[in-house]
């Protein structure tokens, strides 16, 4: 071999060391070759949470390894079928768009049990109404007058230590019903059964209020989890009101009337009653929201609660009916 052809070849060598090296270096950095654009791009990341855990993923129909909570890489820019679920479920569906050099979040996936039937449970027997609130912070108690005073309603609190009793609040003469108290948040809430309104009080340490809300039109009303969100609806419109920053924002508009509603375990989804059938909605303020079918609940007045993936209904006969729904 001459020396000649040995130069060629240690040239070549080194050639190809230098170009893998730059190839493996881009590759590592997150660079992909986009074979349908004829260009190299950055890569993103994707990354999938859901509710609950455990689910199966599914890229542009393509079953991936992951399962949720998953961080998916090395994505190249463009937009994306995703599809996540399990047997025994409904399917999640969007696309979405994935951009170099990002990471692109879905943290509010919930999913729900295919529709099933409400089994019958028992008769219903707690009293619905509360007109008097023990809280256990501040030793006192809220008592809630329906008496008209100077064309006013009073709200007025008894300590137990001191034998005092102040007015906090004062409401336009109507029938008032109190929906619930949150302890921890401090929140109670108030309905206007005549005009559809609700009042929402929050209380200092002191026992006295410190904010208040109202929302109107308002059938009912339901906080999340952290007690920063509210959710309430009239007869065709659901809205979630951020407590901290005052903004609402309507998650669904029917033409058919709501009857009931209530948060999800998980606080992503708003579930509700019309027309004799179940519905979950995705909650959070982006446009294109998901929207499931849980299941048939005929004669179906309110719902009661959530526990541990099971919706308990009340019908118009004081029956209670459960559903798996997740």
């Amino acid at each position: 071999m001459s020396l000649k052809t040995r130069r060629i070849i240690y040239s070549l060598f080194i050639l190809a060391f230098v170009v893998i090296s730059v190839v493996v270096l881009f590759y590592t950095s997150g660079y992909r070759y986009n074979f349908k654009k004829g260009v190299v791009q950055k890569t993103g990341v994707l990354v999938v949470e859901s509710y609950p855990k455990d689910m199966k993923i599914w890229i542009n129909g393509e079953l991936k390894e992951e399962k949720t909570p998953a961080i998916i890489s090395s994505l190249l820019p463009q937009k994306y079928n995703i599809k996540v679920g399990r047997s025994g479920y409904q399917i999640w569906e969007k696309d979405i768009r994935i951009y170099p050099a990002r990471s692109t979040f879905i943290d509010y996936i919930e999913v729900f049990k295919s529709p099933s039937m409400p089994v019958y449970n028992r008769k219903h027997t707690e009293e619905s109404g509360r007109y008097t609130l023990a809280d256990s912070y501040s030793r006192d108690i809220y008592k809630f007058y329906t008496i008209k005073k100077d064309n006013r309603v009073y709200i007025e609190k008894d300590n137990i230590l001191s034998s005092t009793t102040s007015t906090i609040s004062t409401l336009p003469v109507s029938v008032y019903k109190f929906l619930n108290f949150e302890g921890v948040s401090r929140y109670f809430s108030v309905k206007d059964i005549l005009n559809d309104i609700i009042y929402i009080f929050r209380i200092d340490n002191f026992g006295n209020i410190k904010d208040s809300y109202i929302f109107k039109p308002a059938k009912g009303l339901d906080f999340n989890n952290d007690n920063d969100k509210v959710m309430y609806f009239n007869d065709y419109e659901i809205w979630i009101t951020d407590l901290n920053s005052g903004r609402k924002y309507m998650i669904v508009r029917l033409s058919k009337k709501i009857d009931d509603a209530i948060w999800s375990e998980s606080g992503r989804s708003v579930i509700y009653i019309s027309q004799d059938k179940v519905y979950a909605i995705e909650a959070h303020d982006l446009a294109d929201r998901i929207q499931y079918i849980l299941g048939e609940a005929k004669g179906a007045r309110s719902i009661l609660y959530i526990r541990k993936g099971v919706l308990y209904i009340e019908d118009f006969k004081d029956g209670i009916w459960s559903m798996q729904i997740q």
